[in-house]
């Protein structure tokens, strides 16, 4: 199963990657997070490479997004399950949503939670933005134990300011309760976002994206009220 699908773009590297993962063994589900570009549209690609392949999302409006492959699109659910052999994969409820229908899941042998844009942030450690235009070499692959630096809120709010723009209208940080109780049911070993490295430190990083979500909506409403107050003058 591939979660999530990348850009048309990227298709001739994301193609390649696949191919060196499970060479000729073809892929049996595609599971888009929710029907954003870069999470869902290199799914035709995807579905004429491997035609036996199926979709597996909340499907609500996959079907006009993909009519001629409708018949291959399967609804999804908060606690539908895949079976993958060795491997159960369930589907949860994404308590932070880019869109309506956007899903997270849990693979159960290697406890991975797959939030997509949920804990996302940019990997470059305590460096500033401005710092350099690029990762560090070798950065993509690292776990954020290996960073050796705790991540920089300024560096994760850039990113979710992009990514999940409504945050700057909605204090969030109800929400985190339900996210507590979420990790705490299924003590997930590794959190995957869509957006950064595989956090395998969740306790390191978890404070950072609370504060990234508190930034994010405490900025934007500090520059509405001083908006407010320029147009009042």
């Amino acid at each position: 199963m591939l979660i999530d699908t990348g850009t048309p773009t990227y298709w001739p590297a994301i193609s390649a990657q696949i191919e060196t993962v499970i060479g000729d063994r073809p892929i049996d589900f595609v599971f888009p997070t929710h029907p954003e570009i870069p999470h869902s549209a290199a799914l035709p690609l995807l579905l004429r490479k491997y035609e036996k392949a199926q979709v597996l999302c909340d499907a609500r409006d996959y079907h006009l997004l993909y009519p001629e492959f409708s018949q291959r699109i399967i609804h999804t659910e908060p606690g539908d399950e895949v079976d993958l052999g060795d491997l159960k994969v369930e589907f949860l409820p994404a308590l932070i949503k880019d869109l309506p229908n956007t899903l997270w899941a849990f693979e159960h042998k290697h406890k991975i939670m797959f939030v997509s844009d949920g804990f996302s942030f940019l990997h470059r450690g305590s460096r500033p933005l401005d710092e350099d235009a690029g990762h560090k070499e070798g950065e993509c692959t690292m776990l954020t134990s290996e960073f050796g630096e705790p991540l920089n809120p300024q560096n994760a709010t850039y990113l979710l300011q992009a990514a999940l723009y409504w945050t700057k209208f909605v204090n969030v940080s109800k929400l985190f309760g339900p996210i507590d109780e979420l990790m705490e049911k299924y003590q997930p070993r590794y959190i995957a976002p869509a957006h950064g490295n595989l956090i395998d430190d969740g306790s390191e990083v978890a404070p950072v994206i609370r504060q990234m979500h508190k930034n994010t909506y405490d900025n934007a409403k500090k520059n509405r009220l001083e908006t407010s107050v320029t147009y009042a003058v």
